[in-house]
Order: C-alpha cells, then structure tokens, then sequence
C-alpha cells in the first residue's frame, strides 16, 4: 500500500485514486459440494432415523401379546372370564397410547431443539398424520400377524425388520420413479405416492 502511495507522490489527492474489486461466486469443490448435499439431506436423515426407531416401536407391541400367550396368562385371563374381543381392544388402546407418546415426545424434542422442518406450523399437521397413520396401521397389522409366531423375541426382530424394509422399498420405488420423471411411469408413481407416502 505504501509503494503505491509513492508513485502517486505527495502532490497528488489520495482520496480520488482506489481500488474497485469485484467478486463472483467460484464454483464449489467436491468437498464444499458434498458438505451442502450433506447439509441439506439433513431432515432426510433425521426423518429415516425417527422411522428406524418407530418400526421397532411398533414391533415392541407384539412381544407383551406373545409372552402372554407363550406363559399362559392370556388363557388364565379367558377362564376368568375375560372376552376375547375386550382383550385385543385393551392390547390395541394399550399399544396406541405408547405409541402416541412416544410421538408426541420426539414432538417436543424437536421443538425444544427447535427443529422447524418437523414442527413448524405448515409441518406439523402431516408430520403427525403421517406418523399416527404409520402407528395405527402397523400395530394393528402387527398384532394379526403375531399368530404366527410363538417366540417374543423372534417376532420382535422379524417384524421389525420386515417393517423397516418393507417401508424402505416403498420409498424407493416412489423416490426412484420421480427422478425418472417419465410421461409412461407418472401415473403410477402418483398411485404410490398416494398409497406409499
């Protein structure tokens, strides 16, 4: 800075000499481009960990039904007396409300962290369908197909699983269909994504 104030000399009004820059946007590196997709996948990765933690929710409500059945509690509970039809309401109603709870704390986690893309006002009314729909309808398909098992802990890890894998292959197919965008494949991807999504 000073050299170029010497070529300038001391006659001259520095005030009307200056340096103008301009700055335009370089284009990213891999690594600052991999860092936004990262960035940006982020609800992506929460919102697979909350359905990760939820399909083993659902499962866990199988293994009670079962270790009754396995001890023989559900068949003391009959010869007292107790309907078949008011046990499996009860085990439902039972099953829902853990299930509620757990939906409505991982809510005011994600308040309290303030984590918009889940609890803003425009997301929190499909985040919660979305999540009572899941609830509902696993635990009620769960507990149909728990007939099927006389192990707990053998139900718990296969239902689990297969809830989770089935969920992901759905979101696949849905996801991978609409990065087609294909005229031929568009009426049956908005099929699936009503039926899926």
């Amino acid at each position: 800075r000073r050299e170029l104030r010497d070529h300038l000399g001391y006659s001259r009004n520095f005030t009307s000499y200056g340096i103008i820059g301009n700055s335009e946007i370089w284009p990213l590196t891999p690594f600052q481009r991999a860092y936004a997709e990262i960035t940006s996948g982020k609800p992506m990765l929460v919102s697979f960990m909350m359905y990760f933690g939820f399909c083993f929710l659902v499962a866990f409500s199988v293994v009670f039904v079962l270790e009754e059945k396995v001890s023989g509690t559900r068949h003391l509970q009959q010869l007292c007396g107790l309907s078949p039809i008011v046990y499996w309401c009860v085990s439902f109603v039972y099953d829902v409300i853990m299930y509620c709870t757990a939906v409505l704390l991982s809510m005011v986690i994600m308040a309290a962290f303030q984590y918009y893309p889940f609890v803003s006002k425009t997301h929190i009314t499909p985040f919660l369908l979305a999540s009572l729909g899941f609830g509902l309808n696993s635990i009620s398909s769960l507990q149909l197909v728990s007939r099927l098992f006389r192990s707990p802990s053998l139900a718990y890890v296969v239902l689990a699983c297969s809830t989770f894998i089935m969920g992901l292959i759905s979101l696949i197919i849905v996801f991978s269909l609409d990065i087609q965008n294909d005229s031929e494949t568009e009426m049956l991807n908005n099929a699936l994504k009503n039926t899926f999504v």
